[in-house]
């Protein structure tokens, strides 16, 4: 996925899927476990769903440091600018 926008479309519709709110309603600063409900078994689930939609793939060690939704969209952004980099 290369398009930043489009990536950030995955990654709130994504998210939104599992908290069951609306996409425009999650922000940044939103944290994905006191906030947004996520345990370590749903967070795992997240990022592998994330990771089939967007071809973005995060490990595990990575994950453990994601603690609010701007810091899986800056992340997903990252890994999609060095594959259009690369490419």
């Amino acid at each position: 996925m290369n398009d930043p926008t489009e990536f950030e479309q995955v990654l709130r519709n994504t998210i939104a899927e599992f908290c069951l709110v609306r996409p425009e309603a999650l922000e940044a600063s939103h944290r994905l476990q006191d906030d947004l409900g996520f345990d370590s078994i749903t967070s795992m689930e997240l990022l592998s769903l994330l990771s089939e939609r967007s071809g973005i793939e995060v490990s595990i060690e990575e994950a453990m440091q994601i603690t609010t939704v701007g810091e899986l969209l800056a992340l997903g952004l990252e890994r999609s600018r060095n594959a259009r980099a690369s490419t």
